[in-house]
């Protein structure tokens, strides 16, 4: 795909994007079926995909059943029950393709900062080459899963072989007949120690905490996935099938700890162990002591084999140091190992401390031009956003106008598919966007008070969830233990019938008027000028299109 061709010095776009995973992809082709044509996504990578593009593994795959990791809008003949990363990305450049959204990406290009004007309600985007490009809205579309969480242990100066997160896998490390050690069991490692097993001489598996990992069929039915006339039938059917399943039983047991749900999928669990595990005392170290769902519930049906062989050590206890090629864990084992593979997930906090966001306090703006200086009081939005970032509905965040993220803070899913949260999150922001045009805003925000409240509710009620009741420790959890900056409190169903069906409440968004109308043009009669504006209404809710698609539910 050819880079897109960098917008002129001085041009002013619609919206700026910033990342061409999931989540820009969706937000692009939303703009452009609502008529918006004048926007950009900045990719810092040379390619689009995001998480896909980057994680490329051994064994990679969603966990999330193929129906309902790609759009509502955009189904697609996967082959497997759960696709693989190379399908995945397929997916996404086939939506680039098809939704004609090449010319609009401009790849190989970081964004660096971007500093809101107040006066002329826009944003000044500037990239690592120096660029800078005028946008009147700026979205955020990073993804959570951008910045790997690389653990330094004491000692690691030391070790002599290769050593990598998942996430940045090196293909010109060989693994076969090496010694390899894998930190972490999460849900990418419970998809790389299969498929590296076979082929390297050990694999000690470093595990602070047993995963609860369910069955899984990976292929589809044979009628189903091959061909094209069945696959859309497969797609509507199985998509609402799996969507209300996982919502109804799942999500609502998470949500509410409910306990008496949660114990059946525990038996599930156990009974997978145990039929796959003949060893006892390994069953034992593999059987999880918390509550199904407190950390993310993993599916697999070759992981528990695998840790069967005769050339696995699974060491329950977190590494402590590191001399030389000797790996020694808190309990005192060691290991030998030529590699280390870092399976310990991601910071999500450190996504929004890539950019240099800023935007003048409240008030500063006006005092500071009344004053005639041009040292304006900022709010930086990393600072903001610290260690426990709060947004509202994860889009927005006081103090930061024309800023929306998609899947930002709080929209984390336990039983479900980020792609739909971030449809309704694209979905929510295009109807602020119709509102800004509708009435005339330079610049539009949530106000504290919503947002504060809003979190405030939020919390309480992720107080009586698995996540933060369940007995465990996880990174669904804020770095100081009291509540959740990552996860969403109810179901998607609840999410989507807030922000596709209600929308935006008046109350809870401030926003800014233009200075002046678009004066008429010079000798124009009021008649003529009327008649310019009703035309010129009539395609503005021509382009921008009809809300009712926005209300969609699947």
């Amino acid at each position: 795909m050819a880079a897109a061709a960098a917008p002129a010095a001085g041009q002013e776009l619609s919206v700026a994007i910033v990342g061409a995973g999931f989540s820009g992809l969706c937000m692009a082709i939303q703009l452009k079926r609502a008529g918006i044509q004048d926007f950009t996504i900045f990719e810092a990578a040379d390619a689009v995909g995001g998480t896909w593009r980057d994680n490329t593994f051994p064994g990679c795959a969603c966990d999330i059943p193929s129906v309902l990791y790609c759009f509502s809008f955009e189904p697609y003949p996967f082959t497997r029950h759960y696709s693989g990363q190379p399908e995945i990305l397929r997916y996404q450049q086939h939506c680039v393709t098809k939704y004609g959204l090449a010319p609009h990406i401009r790849l190989s290009t970081r964004v660096t900062a971007a500093a809101f004007d107040a006066g002329s309600g826009t944003w000044a985007v500037t990239t690592a080459a120096g660029d800078t490009v005028t946008a009147r809205v700026l979205v955020l579309a990073r993804g959570g899963l951008a910045v790997p969480s690389v653990p330094s242990f004491p000692g690691m100066d030391t070790f002599p072989g290769a050593a990598f997160h998942t996430a940045r896998w090196d293909h010109s490390v060989e693994l076969t007949d090496k010694r390899v050690a894998v930190v972490g069991t999460g849900a990418s490692a419970i998809q790389i120690v299969p498929a590296i097993q076979p082929h390297v001489a050990s694999l000690t598996l470093f595990q602070r905490t047993p995963p609860w990992v369910m069955p899984r069929k990976a292929r589809l039915p044979g009628w189903a996935a091959p061909a094209e006339g069945c696959s859309s039938w497969y797609n509507k059917v199985q998509r609402r099938r799996w969507f209300l399943g996982m919502e109804l039983l799942l999500g609502g047991a998470l949500t509410r700890n409910k306990q008496g749900i949660l114990k059946r999928v525990e038996k599930v669990g156990l009974a997978h162990l145990q039929e796959q595990v003949p060893d006892h005392q390994l069953r034992a170290a593999l059987a999880p002591s918390y509550s199904v769902g407190c950390k993310r519930i993993l599916a697999s049906d070759e992981y528990y084999p695998a840790l069967c062989q005769p050339n696995v050590q699974v060491v329950t206890s977190a590494v402590k140091e590191v001399h030389g090629i000797v790996i020694i864990a808190e309990d005192g084992t060691e290991a030998e190992v030529d590699v280390i593979i870092y399976a310990t997930g991601f910071d999500l906090t450190a996504t929004h401390h890539g950019i240099d966001i800023t935007a003048p306090a409240a008030g500063a703006g006006v005092a500071a031009a009344a004053a005639g200086s041009h040292a304006q009081q900022t709010l930086n939005f990393a600072d903001v956003m610290g260690d426990k970032p709060r947004a509202f509905y994860g889009l927005g965040v006081a103090g930061f106008p024309n800023l929306f993220m998609i899947n930002g803070p709080n929209t984390g899913l336990g039983h479900n598919s980020m792609i739909y949260m971030a449809e309704c999150g694209v979905k929510f922001i295009v109807k602020l966007l119709r509102r800004m045009r509708r009435q005339r805003l330079k610049s539009i925000q949530v106000t504290a008070a919503a947002q504060q409240q809003f979190n405030k509710e939020l919390q309480a009620r992720l107080r009586s969830s698995v996540w933060l009741a369940g007995g465990c420790g996880s990174w669904y959890v804020d770095r100081d233990g009291e509540g959740s900056s990552v996860l969403w409190p109810g179901l998607c169903l609840e999410y989507w019938w807030r922000t596709c069906v209600a929308g935006p409440r008046a109350g809870d968004w401030a926003g800014a008027k233009l200075d002046k109308p678009v004066p008429a043009a010079p000798g124009a009669s009021a008649a003529a000028a009327a008649a310019a504006a009703v035309t010129a209404d009539v395609r503005r809710k021509e382009s921008w299109g009809s809300e009712r698609s926005d209300k969609k539910l699947l």
